[in-house]
């Protein structure tokens, strides 16, 4: 009797103490705690082993121990479990243990925690034992283990073909798990959508073999989004479209067998029922809240290690998916979870059509659990958004209103999971509901999303989920929320609580800051005493103050600079004072020395910065940075732009490389000490000490002192982004500078007519002799380059931080601010830093702006050919057609449209117009220029040629491309293939019917200029049958193709082909070439207005050549100019209402000598000089303004 006190005292004095090491830090997993209960465990279940009167205690020690390692239950923390967790399976095992459902629960864990340790042969040895365990005691667990041994490969698939082929539920359930890994590993042969088919039509009971290819609604490979990393199958998709990319990480709702809620019933010796959680998985640490990155697990184990490939156990082909000979029946109590399983991964597919089939079939199944319901309402709010398709993501009013009902919904049917008591079902909904509201975690959007989140946020802590990542970031965004409201004690509790869940310090350095930030702000009135809370504070006060004058608000701007640097900060500001004159001048003062002396003055004092960071040095280099770019940004904002300047250029000192990010090797990581866990759960501040955690990350090097820690390398990549934001700041303020001085960037500056006295005998000088006007141009053309070499290093930002909308945004500013540049044809001027644009949207990518890159390629294009281009023929004088065709020319016309096939178009031309085609040479030394251009083009081409949805432009963007795609190779001498610029030849999908006929078309329009004739281009009849096949989306472009095609068919005598093209052409004047309903677009409207006036002009023209006498045709023909003037009137055209005019008069010359004919015209006259007077008024206006522009040009030139 007393040895048996002695043994129950000692097993329950471990069991205390154990107890007692692991719980007071129940949601840091510390492996101190866990080390010294794992010894106290041990040893009470090595006592209890030894009697079988105290079996019962080895089982308790297995509940409590599976209680304290619950914080350990998270990705690249199971590991840590292994060994423990291994003798706690063991001592059941040795016992026998009669609760076989607690020991299955537990040697799945084992596996897990194996696989998470990346020990795959001791995860197999696990499993093949746990196969025939759970197969024969526990049954009900099979499906659990057999997901997670096929998702790792941990048992041959034969071996559970038996098991496949007898249940239909297991049949299906495989098949589901196998689709998946297909398409993780970005499998080529997995047909997804005809896959997703197949298994809903066995879901229903039906024979999988009658869905076939030829059922698909449209055959479409499945394919990542844009960035979809290849590491466990993530899909990372953009859903800010702001520079200040605003958190987010979406979660997979696919369940996962973590037991982060299971414990056995103390009393009766059965566990509770297991819950699937759908865990964050093994979540990269250079991920950031900032980076808009949106993680979706495909697969049913979320916390594993990448998966190995199907094919990786043999070099044979992929074997084939074992069938059940069984159908499923309609009463089947898994077929709706199988369906909800099913309907999960269609939305993860973004398949929203046959996820609203596997909804409508869910509906009507009967289910046990209350539980299934509130999860069909889940999946259906989340089917409301994702039916939008691509508009899912956008900010249109309509798409906004539809996600903002799906989160309400979400709100009600997360409320009643709560009343329900399931944890599985309550982080479902919280799940669900974080992914709805990630695209409105804007700063003006983010007010919607306040309430849900809050109850998100509020349910995970209840439940004490184990999603501490999510719950982390969550709590952070609920911050900023809560300070928009000036809840600034709440949204600091908030921090708290994301520090306290931040386990391997992934967002330390960065919550530390804006916590800091926030207690600054807290404290109206303490004067802080470092400096850099001194200017923090200004800056929050700046940033809050919306009313005052601009004089004002730059008063307490310059206080935070001088904070920051009292010793250089107003000395660099002088640099644009207005008070500052030119004191050391000898001579004269005049206007080129005033300017000369500004630009002195700003090099001058603009060099002062550079020694403010030297005497400075590394101190503090973090923070300080960020303190200058929120100045910068503030300044900015405000538009106070000498400080803006001012601030950007001491921000961009720290723009030296000291922030580099390095590729990065995985390492395990090491959890929190029990010193840091401490300082953490009672919220004190974590900087330094001995208790840093490992990295998780490893770089190569780090240019500061501080450690090389997950926070930190988080924290660089915001530095890094910080820098690209301020570059574009400054490269704006220095824009905005040029603008101050008159001058565009790149744009020399016009000299200032001096008025002022001269003294008696003063010789000016001319300006490009005086040295003054000399070093102000030079100034301004350095302010131009250093502008434009602001927007590049963020280019340079962008590639380093592989966030396209970065390089996106530099393409952006480039382009905007070099416009003026290539409307005045300077393409040449830009040609590097667009190359420098290119090469980064390459590289990185263009982030759906397919639109700008086509943009940019053409420009780019056109510049590398500029300087090759023959100068245009002189325009030959306008001659009044001819009242009649000769007759030997009209039976040649006749002789010729009898032949098969008509000559080349140079050929024709030249017969018609009687005289040879001058011939352009090209210089062989624009070889390589035109070959650069041509895979420029080219590049654009292939982008745009429509087999990726998302980058297909309209036919109006793409025009000018083809344009110039046709032109280098006739400058390269190559002739075009027959497929004329798309894929195949016979190929009527998309834009590729359009693209051939725009590419015969400028083939034959290119014929003529005598540079190299395309020897196979197209007929003109057949590319009339062409454009005419063709269903133009956009009427403009069919407009202008009809329109030159009637100028074609008139420079080659076809009349017959001129009436069809043109009268195609002035269809348009009825039906229009503007969508109906819409704003009308002027540009557009004009542009129309011009086609019609150049067809109408041209068909008159050729009834005039072709009237053979007859009145009524010249009737027509001076219909054709007289609406040809009417429209020129309201293009507001001069020239095109002149040349209207003159073709009116001279068709009307014959009928002018009779009295009846001159009574006739004298109202269309009347009207066509009505015409010519209201754009002539115009034209005045324009032509002054052409001629002041060439007085300046004079005035620059002498």
């Amino acid at each position: 009797m007393d040895n048996h006190d002695n043994n129950h005292n000692h097993h329950s004095k471990y069991q205390k103490k154990a107890y007692l090491h692991c719980q007071p830090h129940w949601e840091q997993p510390v492996t101190e705690q866990l080390d010294k209960a794992v010894v106290y465990l041990v040893k009470a279940i090595t006592f209890a082993k030894e009697n079988p009167r105290y079996h019962f205690l080895v089982y308790n020690a297995s509940v409590l121990y599976w209680q304290f390692c619950r914080p350990f239950l998270k990705p690249n923390y199971r590991r840590y479990l292994a060994q423990s967790l291994h003798q706690v399976v063991k001592a059941l095992d040795d016992i026998d243990d009669k609760d076989f459902e607690w020991r299955a629960q537990l040697m799945i864990a084992l596996i897990e925690c194996h696989i998470d340790a990346g020990r795959q042969s001791d995860a197999s040895m696990v499993a093949s034992a746990a196969a025939t365990f759970i197969r024969q005691n526990v049954p009900g667990l099979f499906k659990e283990f057999f997901g997670l041994a096929i998702k790792h490969q941990l048992v041959e698939t034969v071996k559970f073909h038996k098991d496949i082929k007898a249940s239909p539920e297991l049949s299906i359930y495989y098949r589901i798990i196998r689709l998946k890994m297909n398409v993780e590993n970005k499998d080529p042969d997995v047909d997804a959508p005809l896959e997703l088919r197949k298994i809903l039509s066995l879901c229903m009971g039906k024979d999988d073999r009658l869905i076939s290819a030829d059922t698909k609604s449209g055959k479409r490979p499945i394919t990542p989004k844009k960035d979809r990393e290849d590491s466990g199958g993530s899909d990372i998709a953009d859903v800010d479209e702001e520079p200040d990319r605003r958190p987010s990480m979406a979660v997979s709702m696919s369940p996962a067998p973590s037991q982060d809620f299971l414990a056995p019933h103390p009393t009766s010796g059965h566990r509770r029922h297991s819950v699937a959680v759908t865990s964050l998985g093994s979540l990269p640490e250079h991920l950031t809240m900032h980076e808009s990155h949106s993680l979706s697990y495909l697969g049913s184990l979320i916390n594993s290690p990448e998966p190995r490939s199907p094919k990786s156990r043999s070099g044979t082909a992929r074997a084939q998916t074992p069938t059940s000979l069984k159908m499923l029946s309609a009463d089947s109590p898994e077929k709706p979870y199988l369906l909800l399983e099913l309907a999960r991964l269609c939305l993860e597919l973004h398949q929203s059509d046959l996820a609203e089939q596997c909804v409508e079939h869910m509906k009507s199944c009967i289910a046990k659990d209350q539980g299934f319901y509130l999860e069909t309402e889940f999946v259906e709010c989340d089917l409301m958004v994702k039916k939008l398709g691509d508009k899912q993501e956008t900010y249109q009013k309509a798409a906004v209103d539809v996600r903002l009902q799906a989160i309400k919904r979400c709100e009600e049917a997360l409320m009643n999971a709560l009343r329900l008591g399931n944890p599985n079902v309550i982080q479902a909904g919280c799940v669900t509901q974080w992914n709805l509201c990630l695209p409105l975690l804007q700063a003006n959007l983010r007010q919607h999303v306040r309430k849900p989140l809050t109850l998100v946020a509020t349910s995970l802590e209840d439940i004490q989920s184990l999603l501490v990542l999510l719950r982390c970031q969550i709590h952070t965004e609920l911050a900023k929320c809560e300070e928009d409201e000036e809840q600034i004690e709440v949204a600091m509790e908030h921090l708290r609580k994301a520090l306290s869940l931040d386990d391997g310090n992934i967002y330390k350095e960065r919550l530390e800051v804006t916590l800091h930030r926030l207690q600054l702000r807290a404290e109206l009135y303490k004067q802080p005493e470092r400096p850099e809370d001194q200017a923090a504070m200004i800056i929050e006060q700046a940033r809050k103050s919306e009313t005052g004058t601009i004089r004002m608000k730059r008063s307490l701007l310059v206080r935070a600079g001088q904070a920051l640097a009292p010793d250089a900060f107003l000395l660099v500001l002088d640099s644009e004072s207005e008070t500052k004159e030119v004191t050391e001048s000898k001579g004269v003062l005049t206007v080129f020395k005033k300017l000369a002396g500004k630009a002195n003055n700003f090099t001058h004092c603009v060099k002062k910065a550079s020694g403010h960071l030297k005497r400075l040095g590394d101190e503090n280099d973090r923070e300080r940075a960020r303190l200058w770019g929120d100045l910068a940004k503030v300044a900015r904002k405000q538009e106070v732009w000498d400080v803006c300047r001012v601030a950007s250029r001491f921000c961009l000192l720290y723009d030296d490389g000291r922030w580099k990010i390095v590729e990065e090797v995985e390492s395990p990581r090491k959890p929190r000490s029990k010193s840091e866990a401490k300082a953490v759960a009672e919220g004190q501040d974590e900087t330094g000490g001995d208790a840093t955690p490992q990295p998780p990350k490893t770089p190569v090097s780090r240019p500061t002192s501080q450690p090389a820690e997950a926070g930190s390398l988080l924290y660089d990549r915001d530095l890094v982004r910080m820098l690209a934001e301020v570059n574009f700041i400054m490269g704006e303020a220095l824009i905005h500078l040029l603008r101050t001085e008159h001058v565009e960037l790149g744009d020399k500056p016009i000299p200032p007519e001096d008025k002022s006295k001269r003294p008696k005998g003063y010789v000016p000088k001319k300006p490009e002799e005086d040295e003054d006007w000399i070093a102000y141009c030079d100034w301004i053309k350095e302010l131009s380059k250093d502008g434009t070499d602001h927007f590049l290093k963020a280019v340079q930002h962008g590639i380093q931080l592989k966030e396209p909308w970065i390089v996106c945004s530099a393409a952006a500013y480039v382009w905007n601010y070099n416009n003026h540049r290539l409307t005045q044809n300077r393409h040449n001027e830009v040609v590097e830093d667009l190359q420098t644009v290119l090469d980064g949207l390459k590289k990185i990518g263009h982030d759906s702006e397919t639109i700008l890159l086509v943009y940019i390629c053409c420009a780019l294009a056109y510049g590398l050919i500029q300087p090759w281009l023959p100068p245009p023929p002189p325009k030959e004088a306008v001659l009044p057609p001819q009242p009649q065709i000769p007759k030997s020319a009209d039976e040649g016309g006749k002789k010729s449209a009898k032949k098969a096939r008509p000559p080349p178009p140079a050929a024709a031309v030249a017969a018609a117009k009687g005289k040879p085609i001058p011939q352009v040479n090209i210089s062989p030394d624009a070889a390589p220029d035109l070959k650069k251009a041509m895979e420029v083009i080219q590049y654009a081409m292939d982008v745009t040629k429509g087999n990726v949805a998302a980058d297909i432009v309209p036919v109006a963007v793409r025009y000018p491309m083809i344009q110039l795609w046709v032109q280098i190779k006739q400058l390269q001498q190559q002739a075009i293939p027959k497929t004329l610029g798309t894929d195949d030849e016979s190929s009527m999908e998309g834009q590729k019917p359009m693209t051939r006929a725009q590419v015969a078309l400028e083939m034959l329009s290119l014929s003529t200029n005598g540079i190299y004739e395309f020897k196979d281009a197209t007929p003109l009849a057949e590319v009339v049958g062409m454009v005419e096949a063709c269903k133009w989306p956009d009427r403009l472009i069919e407009l202008v193709i009809w329109t030159r095609l009637a100028l074609l068919a008139h420079e080659i005598k076809d009349h017959k082909h001129v009436i069809k093209c043109a009268k195609k052409a002035l269809a348009f004047e009825k039906m229009g070439t503007q969508p109906k309903g819409r704003k009308l677009d002027m540009h557009k409207y004009m542009l129309e207005q011009e086609m019609l006036a150049y067809a109408s002009s041209i068909l008159g023209q050729s009834y005039i050549e072709n009237m053979v006498g007859k009145n009524s045709i010249r009737r027509e023909a001076m219909n054709c100019f007289f609406l040809s003037a009417r429209f020129a009137r309201n293009a507001n055209n001069y020239d095109l209402a002149l040349i209207a005019a003159k073709h009116y008069w001279n068709a009307s010359l014959p009928l002018v000598s009779q009295p009846i004919e001159r009574e006739l015209i004298k109202e269309p006259l009347s009207s066509i000089l009505q015409c010519l007077s209201v754009t002539s008024g115009d034209r005045g206006k324009e032509r002054e303004r052409q001629e002041m522009e060439m007085e300046k040009e004079k005035r620059v030139c002498n």
